[in-house]
């Protein structure tokens, strides 16, 4: 078995961490929160990481990588992931935030848990995945403590912001959620960005998109690229908003034009929070998250891939920036 700095070591030294040595620990609390493709793995000091594998034949692994990346250039709280590979399995790990005596209860569990109690009606949940009614949950969930319900509903701003410029559309309500430690709660950091910048798609649907944009161009360049980029891309854009919304919405399936709406909705009910992250965006520069994840694994992004990043990335800031009359002297940081 590996120990926890024989783990960590492998990564600085390999670019990928390779779990076959550590032993799945089983815990129902935990797997619970796992698909059958998961693992919960441990090392031989009993520090707990989860291994979540890439969808056969997508580079989910890439999303979670640069998502990651992106989001820590944003400032928010977000789980690190580093890439893995377990049994023949890609995919990527990460270290287990929670601490002994804590717990997590998702978004998905409350939602569940209070409607089987308080309607006979037949429930929604994608629908009411808001941070509107997420905010009446907390409410409920916390109110025999002092816990700041606007703390969560900050977090939550942030998950939504965060998705929206990486094209994540895959925040259900199974993915976001509270840390309960006895009677006291506090918000869990961003995790599962495996759908972002449409990495899901099948590899051979991105390669071949991106073969049919090249034969348009002479070079594959990106600064060349870049202007026909909206032409391209924008209208697909438009089709890919996340699945938390600002507000219940019986319209919640990934392909809508929803994501400027919602943005208009956090900017009108939310002002103050709206305007701090808009002050964000310029931070963000997409080249140097897709660096320094080539960095790290110590191998090259496959063309097609850092292809897709940059044009949606590029296209999905421009429109954001454009909408609200963002002065953004870095927007080419996309370059």
């Amino acid at each position: 078995m590996l120990t926890d700095l024989q783990l960590k070591q492998n990564i600085k030294t390999f670019g990928i961490a390779k779990l076959d040595n550590l032993k799945v620990y089983k815990d129902d609390t935990l797997y619970k929160h796992f698909y059958e493709k998961n693992k919960v793995l441990v090392t031989t000091e009993g520090v707990k990481y989860y291994f979540k594998a890439s969808t056969k034949d997508t580079y989910e692994h890439y999303a979670e990588l640069v998502a990651y990346q992106v989001v820590k250039q944003l400032g928010l709280d977000c789980v690190e992931y580093h890439l893995a590979q377990y049994k023949g399995k890609i995919g990527v790990v990460s270290e287990n935030f929670l601490s002994p005596d804590e717990t997590l209860l998702t978004g998905q569990e409350m939602m569940a848990d209070y409607y089987s109690k308080h309607t006979e009606e037949e429930f929604d949940i994608l629908a009411s995945n808001s941070i509107g009614e997420a905010k009446k949950l907390l409410k409920v969930y916390t109110s025999a403590t002092r816990a700041d319900v606007g703390a969560f509903v900050n977090s939550l701003l942030e998950h939504f912001f965060a998705d929206t410029l990486t094209v994540n559309v895959d925040r259900g309500p199974q993915n976001w959620a509270i840390k309960k430690k006895g009677d006291n709660f506090s918000p869990a950091p961003i995790f599962d960005n495996a759908r972002s910048f449409n990495l899901w798609l099948p590899k051979d649907k991105i390669k071949m998109q991106y073969l049919e944009f090249l034969k348009d161009n002479d070079k594959d360049d990106f600064e060349i690229n870049a202007k026909n980029a909206k032409l391209y891309f924008n209208k697909l854009d438009s089709y890919y908003s996340g699945a938390l919304r600002i507000e219940n919405s019986n319209d919640y399936l990934y392909y809508n034009d929803k994501y400027i709406d919602d943005l208009k909705l956090f900017k009108e009910r939310y002002p103050s929070k709206f305007n701090k992250m808009m002050k964000l965006v310029k931070n963000i520069n997409i080249t140097q998250a897709i660096k320094n994840v080539e960095l790290e694994t110590k191998r090259p992004m496959p063309k097609e891939v850092k292809h897709f990043i940059k044009l949606f990335a590029h296209v999905r800031k421009a429109k954001i920036v454009n909408t609200f009359n963002l002065k953004d002297d870095n927007l080419e940081n996309n370059r």
